[in-house]
């Protein structure tokens, strides 16, 4: 614990309230009702990056502007998932990750215009072919109190049927969401962006939602990773590198530090998940060992990735960043190693 006191100390200060709130609560287990907690949620959500997404929020609860119909592919844009990084989608992924209470109105109306707009019977929160973009949308509204809404759980049960792990040598069939062989999704190589990103739903999911099929599923999500670790993947490449699931940014894990996650979650964030999975620290050695190996001489983490058309920068690339400390501080505590 000592190692890092003069790290949890600058991530106390003033200056950036979103890792002061977030440090007080998940690390140092502040409650809600501490002075100092209710102040930093104060002055995270009046400061950027929050309040910077919070001014573009429409009185709908949504992020939509028609002038995006010209730019963009329209039918991305009315899924609410074009232009990258500053669509409803991406605003739902960041105010989420950055822990923005479910009790605040303007969640709650972002909550309802997903599920109003966005939500279909037949495809849940898919919208065509993106099961990243469903399990997300699942995360974040479990996150926000609306896990008894029978949508969210209908969604998350059609992401449990279809939910694949393939490695190169499963020729899928042509029906939705497979597409046989140009699958996206769930093509030959199954994508490891919606592998991560239903990972991380299954940390929130309600007991409701825990059917033998749902456990079975947890069961071989730690089995691919316990199969392939969380640095790299073994591909059977029996098909043509052409197609669209052997293309490399959906097929290999993410090893760069973001801050946000951007959606494609960061070697960082896979192993919390795992951990809070109940996936055994010891399984994860050659991860953790590769996260400390990013360490700098102040006990930080550089900012490897982040995107220049986000509302408002979460940090400069190639310096140090509170944000991705912060992360990494929180998986060192879930495995013992820091704030035991």
């Amino acid at each position: 614990m000592d190692e890092f006191t003069h790290t949890i100390e600058w991530l106390l200060e003033d200056s950036y309230p979103l890792t002061k709130y977030n440090t007080l609560v998940h690390i140092l287990g502040r409650p809600s009702s501490d002075s100092e907690v209710q102040e930093s949620l104060e002055g995270m959500l009046t400061s950027k990056p929050i309040k910077a997404i919070f001014n573009h929020q429409n009185k709908d609860g949504g992020f939509f502007q028609e002038k995006w119909l010209k730019t963009h592919n329209p039918y991305w844009v009315n899924a609410k998932y074009l232009p990258k990084y500053k669509a409803t989608t991406w605003q739902a992924r960041f105010l989420c990750e950055a822990g923005v209470p479910k009790e605040d109105s303007r969640i709650q109306k972002l909550g309802k215009y997903i599920l109003e707009t966005m939500y279909t019977p037949e495809q849940g929160f898919y919208k065509d072919k993106l099961a990243c973009l469903n399990a997300d949308m699942v995360w974040a509204l479990i996150k926000w109190g609306f896990g008894n809404d029978s949508r969210v759980k209908h969604a998350f049960d059609i992401q449990a049927r279809y939910q694949r792990f393939d490695d190169g040598d499963w020729q899928p069939p042509e029906e939705w969401p497979y597409e046989g062989l140009k699958g996206h999704c769930y093509g030959p190589n199954s994508c490891i962006v919606g592998i991560m990103q239903f990972l991380r739903t299954l940390t929130v999911v309600p007991d409701s939602y825990l059917t033998t099929r749902v456990e079975d599923l947890k069961r071989k999500t730690l089995d691919f990773y316990q199969k392939h670790g969380v640095l790299e993947r073994n591909i059977v490449r029996k098909y043509s590198k052409s197609l669209g699931s052997y293309r490399n940014h959906r097929i290999h894990p993410n090893n760069i530090l973001t801050s946000p996650s951007f959606g494609r979650n960061d070697v960082v964030e896979v192993i919390t998940n795992l951990l809070k999975l109940g996936m055994k620290a010891e399984s994860l050695q050659d991860g953790i060992n590769f996260v400390l190996s990013k360490k700098t001489e102040n006990q930080r983490w550089i900012l490897e990735n982040t995107k220049s058309t986000m509302y408002s920068s979460w940090g400069k690339k190639g310096k140090e960043n509170k944000w991705v400390t912060f992360r990494v501080l929180l998986m060192l505590k879930l495995i013992g190693m820091a704030f035991p």
